[in-house]
């Protein structure tokens, strides 16, 4: 669901603020630490301590960065996938500041060009790459966290009807097996389940909420919304608009090729709906794996 006005408000104002903020005392604080190694007589350059005060700033960016990915999106990532992010977006951003720096130090020609205004452009490349940097990361968190999810081998939006259909039914079985304690399936649970990536996952539960077989609770889970013993396996087929419709046939003409195509269609309605009249709760209620998946299986290859 859709943040509201203050949960967004909040999140802009973290952002723009908090980041540069924090960003700015990981560096002060590294500062600060290798000024006191150099107070205490510690050589910064060769000791421990002074190691320690290097990796300062990386570390805590990493940190920062681990906290924005697990927090600002408004859907859940997982620790792992945020912390990969955010490791590789400090490890770049740690890049970029030197060999920015390099850039700056031993390429001064652009102060011939811009003078006094010297610092806007720098300054506004170094924002556009550091952000660059920081939403690499994001789409890493998001791929890895989709990817975990989705038990490491999610299907993407290219499907075909038998396998939309395949996803459906798997949705519709991890419900149903919740149903029969009462309960129902968060996001997550719906996307390990059916084994497809939050794309097309969305969708299709939006799709099947619309067509009244599931609903979604007031705790952001999903549950039946419809009885299954009633539902046969060509209405769902033709809910999710694999099928031929009834009023398929309006869009034909009244004589010649297109009389004789809507009797076509007429006829593969006919044999869909004759072949899936099982209801969908007798497959997912099958307790032999062996000829009723095939069977399904050839029905799913007549019909797709």
């Amino acid at each position: 669901r859709p943040r509201r006005l203050g949960p967004r408000l909040l999140v802009f104002w973290a952002i723009i603020t908090l980041g540069p903020l924090l960003l700015g005392a990981s560096f002060s604080l590294s500062a600060y630490f290798f000024a006191a190694t150099q107070w205490i007589g510690v050589d910064p350059a060769t000791g421990s301590l002074g190691e320690l005060a290097k990796l300062l700033p990386t570390t805590i960016m990493m940190l920062l960065l681990t906290m924005f990915y697990v927090t600002i999106p408004n859907r859940p990532v997982s620790y792992a996938g945020a912390i990969i992010g955010a490791v590789v977006a400090g490890l770049l951003i740690a890049v970029l500041r030197k060999g920015f720096g390099f850039y700056v130090t031993h390429f001064p020609t652009y102060q011939n060009i811009y003078g006094a205004l010297s610092a806007v452009p720098i300054f506004l490349i170094w924002m556009y790459l550091s952000w660059a940097v920081v939403l690499l990361g994001a789409t890493m968190a998001a791929t890895i966290s989709e990817w975990r999810e989705a038990g490491g081998r999610p299907q993407h939006l290219a499907m075909t009807s038998a396998s939309k259909l395949s996803v459906a039914m798997g949705v519709l079985a991890c419900l149903y097996e919740k149903a029969r304690s009462g309960g129902g399936a968060n996001r997550r649970e719906l996307v390990r389940t059916a084994r497809v990536s939050l794309a097309v996952l969305e969708p299709l539960l939006e799709e099947l909420r619309g067509r009244g077989y599931i609903e979604r609770t007031s705790r952001n889970t999903w549950v039946l919304a419809r009885d299954l013993t009633r539902v046969t396996l060509y209405g769902l087929y033709r809910d999710l608009g694999l099928g031929v419709n009834d009023d398929d046939d309006g869009s034909m003409g009244a004589g010649g090729w297109q009389k004789a195509m809507a009797g076509y269609l007429e006829n593969l309605r006919e044999r869909n709906a004759e072949a899936m009249a099982v209801s969908v709760a007798e497959i997912l209620s099958a307790d032999d794996d062996g000829d009723d998946a095939d069977e399904g299986g050839a029905t799913l290859k007549s019909v797709s």
